[in-house]
């Protein structure tokens, strides 16, 4: 969370965003945790300037294995979770993020990936979030995060 931050500096005045791709629910359920908005989610509407950049950045950076319709990046080598983290835990279902993830990338278990935009930003943190700001993040999991400053 911190290296995330640090490219959204107070004293420049830019949004910075994070478009990350989610290849399990696991992953996924990240973005509620930490952040207050998020796209796309289950119980809103993704805003039409978000889904704009989020389809603009996805089409740059995956070209045609980005799926526009369904938001899902679909590689032509994918890495599949390993088959322990494919299965949902007994009584993870009725957590409406992770249904809402099993419903728009059904394709998880072949290494599809639902792709996601939230903006980095100390007011879009939640109280979990804020706290994870102040920690240094793995080194091992900095290289999976894409962030895309707007001037």
């Amino acid at each position: 969370m911190r290296a995330v931050r640090q490219l959204a500096p107070d004293t420049e005045p830019r949004e910075v965003y994070w478009l990350l791709l989610t290849s399990g629910f696991r992953t996924y359920r990240f973005l509620p945790v930490f952040f207050r908005e998020f796209y796309p989610r289950f119980d809103a509407a993704t805003p039409l300037r978000d889904a704009a950049l989020l389809n603009k950045l996805a089409r740059e950076r995956f070209g045609e294995q980005y799926d526009a319709a369904s938001g899902v990046v679909r590689f032509v080598r994918p890495q599949v979770l390993a088959p322990d983290l494919l299965t949902l835990p007994e009584g993870r279902l009725p957590d409406p993020h992770i249904a809402f993830f099993l419903d728009r990338n059904p394709g998880f278990v072949r290494g599809d990936e639902l792709v996601c935009l939230t903006r980095i930003d100390d007011r879009n943190l939640t109280p979990a979030g804020r706290r994870m700001a102040g920690r240094t993040p793995s080194l091992e999991r900095a290289d999976e995060w894409t962030c895309v400053p707007l001037r």
